[in-house]
Parts: structure tokens; sequence; C-alpha cells
């Protein structure tokens, strides 16, 4: 059993990165447009600036790194394919979705209700993303695990 490949985590995650913002802009601003500011001033946000935008892409790209590192971490228990990619998509959405809204929903900044149409996009998303980066993933000429 090979090492993580570092190299090909960074390769796919930002493959993955690239789906998970082109995949956020397309729901803010076209398919859940309304509720997205709808939601935004609930919650007394500002409007979104460049440096804000620049922020969320960089989140997304991070965001894609880990779920491939994660994808490369359970790889050699569940089989390289589909099933372990969307597994890793599944992981990150309760990490990185699922229990952070948990705690807005907890303090009243959210209703769980309105989220529920993110929640869905959301996890398309994430299980979309780690499948097209875990395409890319592989342990050929991989380093020592750290």
């Amino acid at each position: 059993m090979g090492g993580i490949n570092i190299m090909k985590v960074l390769i796919g995650g930002i493959a993955a990165g690239v789906v998970i913002n082109i995949g956020q802009f397309v729901v803010h601003m076209y398919l859940l447009a309304e509720a997205s500011a709808a939601m935004m001033e609930s919650m007394g946000a500002p409007e979104p600036t460049g440096m804000m935008i620049g922020i969320f892409n960089v989140l997304g790209f991070a965001t894609g790194i880990m779920m491939i590192g994660v994808y490369a971490a359970i790889r050699p228990r569940c089989g390289p394919g589909v099933g372990t990619a969307i597994g890793a998509g599944i992981i990150v959405f309760i990490l990185s979705e699922l229990i952070p809204v948990m705690f807005w929903d907890a303090s009243g900044v959210i209703g769980l209700g309105d989220y529920v149409p993110f929640f869905i996009a959301t996890f398309v998303l994430l299980c979309a993303a780690a499948v097209a980066g875990a395409t890319l993933y592989s342990e050929d000429e991989a380093g020592e695990a750290a």
C-alpha cells in the first residue's frame, strides 16, 4: 500500500475547488439567488465585495483540497472509485456545512428550514466535486505517508 500522493491531492483538490466555486456561483447567483439574498439580509450581512468573493474562492479551493485529502486517506480501506469519492464528499459536507449550520440554528442566526435548499445544493455540489477531483487522484509515484 503506497502513501498519499500529495501532488495528486493538490491537483485533484484544485479541480474539486473549481467545481465548488463555479457551482456556488451558479447556486447563489442564479438557482437560489432570491433565497440567498433574503438569507444574507436576514443575517445582516453586507453586500459581497470583491475581497469577500476572493476569500470565498480561496475557501472553495481549500475545501476541494481537503476533500481530496480525505478521499486519499479513506481510499486504501474503501477502494478507489465513485463510492469512496462520494463518501469523502459526505464527510466534508458534514464537517463544513451541516455542523456549522446546526450551530447557527442553535444560536438563532438562521433557521434550518430556510437553509434546506442550500443543504441540498451543497450536498450535490460537494459530492460532484469529490468525484471530479478523485478522478485525478492516484497513488502512483507517492512519497512516504506522513
